[in-house]
């Protein structure tokens, strides 16, 4: 707590809706698109034709999914990833963001077919012909198709990373539609029988191991490990795993406290998934459980309590606020004659769709409970000093507001000359929530 702020605080940067695009990356985005996409092409296709060859390849689902109905519209959704794994490319607006789509999209595609040829599997149900207007879509599927390649199914991992990108650059209404239909992309593996639910499932842990392999580098990582919560999630993980041999279901929170574990274990707040002030997709529905729990905590427990309080003029902090709440601050910091600036210091949450497109968002992900480090908080004090200097509110929110944006606002208070010493800031801090934990 009693500790000196750096004299090199760490740099934010802004979400890429608010960063001017870099020029002349038509070219570079031609080749790499090429690239990523022989890449796909050698590897999906070798991988089908080498599983073809060995026969008696088994299938692995489970009795029920043969009452899955089929649903044949969904057929456009599935084939229309083709296009916003290209179009993904031309969203990216630096050489960087390039590279990194890129890296994670070849990597994806390798891993996969390594798991393809190990675990070689074959789908389980027939293959419908429909007639009408969808028969040329599954025509063209099947010719270009063979009923492999089926877990972990690259066509889950690859929705979900190339999401991260265009839910970065897409904002209001039209991120909304398209988020929706990157939805119907994904019900489409199993509605229209191209993968079963143990190939979704490896999908969306295989997107977020490719994920925590190749970091985003402009992603403000930090890195505050916790033994105690480290072997907290562990036991959870040991304990649901084992469960899982009584009944599959409990193999889910095994994966998501395995997860919280590693995070915990490395301090690495990245493992997370969140980029961009989201998780990513894979990244929710691996950590779900967990997510589905802290969030009826803090429904339940802080649904009477304010979500911010205002310490200096013009800069309040407090806990996670809900959508209606994030619409009704940019609203009144507008009516003000004030942008609004946010500071989310939550490694495990989504920012509200407010924030992400019409205030100056910037995320400092911190992993819960666990001490922040002397640079994370003078990168913190910095960008409220920033912010206030070009007239901006400012909100400094963690999860609960009564832990991280607390020990953030009481150093805020000493630099900014409102308390003489720490011991003052805490009690100013605790006297307008007197539950902060610091």
């Amino acid at each position: 707590m009693g500790c000196e702020l750096a004299q090199k605080p760490m740099t934010m940067q802004y979400l890429p809706n608010r960063t001017p695009r870099d020029p002349g990356l038509l070219w570079p985005a031609l080749w790499r698109l090429a690239l990523a996409g022989a890449t796909f092409v050698i590897v999906y296709s070798g991988c089908n034709l080498l599983t073809h060859m060995r026969g008696n390849v088994p299938t692995l689902m489970f009795e029920w999914e043969k009452s899955i109905p089929f649903v044949r519209e969904l057929v456009v959704p599935y084939w229309s990833l083709d296009a916003f794994f290209c179009g993904a490319f031309f969203l990216c607006g630096s050489k960087t963001e390039l590279n990194l789509l890129t890296k994670r999209l070849m990597t994806v595609t390798i891993l996969s077919g390594l798991f393809f040829l190990l675990f070689p599997l074959k789908l389980g149900l027939p293959r419908p012909e429909p007639s009408g207007w969808t028969a040329p879509f599954f025509h063209a599927l099947y010719f270009n198709d063979l009923p492999y390649n089926l877990a972990p199914s690259l066509h889950i991992s690859l929705r979900s990373l190339v999401w991260v990108f265009y839910g970065a650059h897409l904002t209001g209404h039209v991120r909304t539609v398209v988020k929706v239909w990157f939805i119907l992309i994904g019900l489409s593996t199993l509605l229209v029988w191209q993968h079963h639910l143990i190939d979704v499932a490896g999908g969306f842990v295989m997107g977020w191991v490719v994920a925590a392999l190749i970091p985003d580098p402009r992603q403000m990582g930090t890195r505050n490990p916790s033994k105690k919560y480290a072997v907290r999630y562990g036991v959870g993980a040991v304990v649901c795993g084992a469960l899982g041999f009584a009944w599959i279901g409990f193999v889910w929170p095994a994966v998501a406290c395995g997860i919280m574990a590693l995070a915990y274990g490395t301090g690495l707040s990245r493992l997370l998934g969140k980029e961009n002030g989201t998780l990513s997709p894979s990244a929710e529905w691996c950590l779900l459980p967990i997510l589905l729990v802290r969030g009826w905590v803090q429904k339940k427990w802080l649904k009477r309590k304010p979500g911010w309080c205002e310490v200096t003029p013009g800069v309040c902090f407090g806990r996670r606020v809900t959508g209606k709440e994030a619409v009704a601050m940019v609203a009144a910091a507008e009516a003000g004659g004030a942008a609004l600036a946010v500071l989310d210091l939550t490694a495990e949450t989504n920012a509200p769709r407010a924030f992400r497109g019409r205030a100056f968002y910037v995320n400092l992900p911190l992993l819960d409970l666990v001490p922040l480090k002397t640079e994370q908080i003078a990168a913190a004090v910095e960008y409220i000093r920033g912010q206030r200097a070009e007239g901006r509110r400012v909100f400094v929110h963690c999860q609960l507001g009564l832990q991280r944006s607390a020990l953030i606002m009481a150093h805020w208070l000493v630099a900014s000359g409102e308390a003489v010493d720490l011991e003052m800031a805490v009690k100013r801090v605790r006297e307008l929530k007197p539950d902060v934990v610091i």
